[in-house]
């Protein structure tokens, strides 16, 4: 068993202009964001060689992160469309070596929008109907907000529980809460439909269809990892802001 207590390292390559400025004001404004990430300054996100990335990985990161300005806003007009140029071409190179799809990321991030540095990702996984299901739940700086669920492996049957790994699916889990005010794990997949008049709609979502034990298999990892077993004392801790950036 995984200690509970594990981290995923992050390795951050962010410019200077917008994210790493974005990452800054998030601390100035004392908000809460991912004690095991590890911020590295360029002047712009085009100067991320794929070399940096691969070195990172090599050395024991767990991720890498890429932040760079939006389209059409890069301070030197220009460096970010290179980097997109080369995140594509760095894809290729890293499935062939087969480096997971979600352990590399790239961003786009102004300097306004700090709240999106102050996410916690956390590995989850657990027994499906076929097989092992793979993961990684985010949650806002506060330890309750779900920003994103994605599955990165699993043998779920094609057409029914491998549904687990659409878009479509895993939309449904941004913006749910993990936890409710009193710090009780609230999130589940339900059978049947989330009835969305329910105040209990804000911590449920709907599971796949025909695909049961799977579905079981999902809302029993999430039970798991988000409890006191797993990632839950840390969480509280996060909750209670007991973490600092």
């Amino acid at each position: 068993m995984p200690d509970p207590n594990w981290q995923p390292r992050i390795v951050a390559f962010f410019c200077n202009w917008c994210t790493y400025t974005a990452a800054d004001l998030a601390g100035v404004s004392r908000l809460k964001y991912a004690p095991n990430v590890r911020v590295i300054r360029l002047m712009c996100s085009g100067r991320v060689d794929p070399q940096f990335i691969l070195d990172a990985l090599a050395r024991g990161a767990d991720g890498v992160l890429i932040g760079g300005c939006h389209l059409g806003d890069c301070h030197y007009v220009e460096g970010n469309y290179k980097t997109m140029r080369r995140f594509r071409m760095l894809k290729r190179m890293l499935a062939d070596m087969g480096v997971e799809d979600q352990r590399v990321r790239l961003e786009w991030i102004s300097a306004s929008e700090g709240e999106r540095i102050k996410t916690v990702v956390l590995p989850v996984y657990g027994y499906g109907l076929w097989s092992t299901m793979y993961g990684l739940i985010a949650l806002a700086g506060d330890g309750r907000t779900v920003t994103g669920l994605t599955f990165y492996e699993h043998g779920e049957t094609p057409g029914l529980g491998d549904f687990i790994g659409s878009p479509a699916w895993q939309a449904q889990f941004p913006g749910k809460l993990a936890f409710d005010e009193q710090g009780k794990l609230r999130l589940g997949v339900i059978k049947g439909g989330v009835n969305p008049a329910s105040p209990e709609a804000r911590y449920q979502v709907d599971a796949v269809a025909g695909a049961t034990l799977t579905s079981n298999g999902v809302n029993n990892l999430l039970r798991y990892w988000l409890g006191e077993q797993g990632f839950g004392p840390f969480l509280g801790r996060l909750q209670a802001g007991g973490e600092k950036s």
